[in-house]
């Protein structure tokens, strides 16, 4: 049986590694720039000294659906399921103390300030305990709508952080954390550190990370 195949002439040989070389060049084009960024983003390499991070850098960084996390009603929250973003991670007890309203401003208005590049942050409520009192739930749907809450446990979160750099005392000193579009808790912040803190980082971290 005859093949009706024709043998690729010398040129076209030439023509189509071109064009493998040129698909590949163009990968490289689109990939690069995002693994530079990360890595400038988590190491500092390449950043002058003046901008690197105000927060702290958790170390390792934590999965927070290592939480086994779960909405009001009981269900399930894993940050797959979520839009991709990066979060502002607010811990809180059933009843919101002085503290905890503080962080909330602090980083509502942060959020605000962010403008146009708001919705690629969301803030989140980790509830500490099983239920929340009625009084900060009314609180948090007034002054801070559309800022979902979450709960786990203080003994959950506590056992979390204890494999990290975090001093044990982090969530009872007001700590606050920034969780990374995979849903790595990655950096965290105390009540002395300013609102101007907090927007740099973010504004840092908008800047070297992809966005959908």
């Amino acid at each position: 049986m005859s093949s009706d195949v024709t043998p690729l002439t010398e040129q076209q040989k030439q023509q189509q590694r071109r064009g493998r070389i040129q698909a590949a060049a163009i990968m490289l084009i689109v990939i690069l720039p995002m693994v530079i960024a990360y890595s400038v983003y988590y190491t500092g390499v390449g950043v002058p000294q003046g901008t690197i991070n105000k927060g702290q850098l958790i170390d390792p960084p934590q999965q927070i659906d290592d939480l086994s996390l779960q909405t009001l009603d009981g269900k399930n929250w894993h940050v797959a399921d979520q839009a991709t973003r990066w979060r502002l991670i607010i811990p809180g007890h059933a009843q919101c103390n002085e503290l905890c309203q503080q962080n909330l401003y602090l980083t509502r208005q942060v959020h605000i300030r962010l403008a146009e590049k708001s919705g690629r942050v969301e803030r989140l409520y980790l509830l500490l305990d099983q239920h929340i009192d009625a009084a900060t739930e009314e609180f948090i749907h007034t002054e801070h709508p559309h800022m979902p809450i979450v709960k786990s446990s203080a003994d959950a979160v506590k056992n979390l952080f204890a494999q990290t750099n975090l001093p044990p005392e982090a969530i009872s000193a007001g700590h606050y954390f920034l969780m990374d579009q995979e849903g790595f808790i990655m950096m965290s912040y105390n009540p002395q550190h300013q609102g101007k803190d907090l927007l740099d980082d973010i504004k840092r971290m908008l800047k070297y990370s992809y966005e959908e």
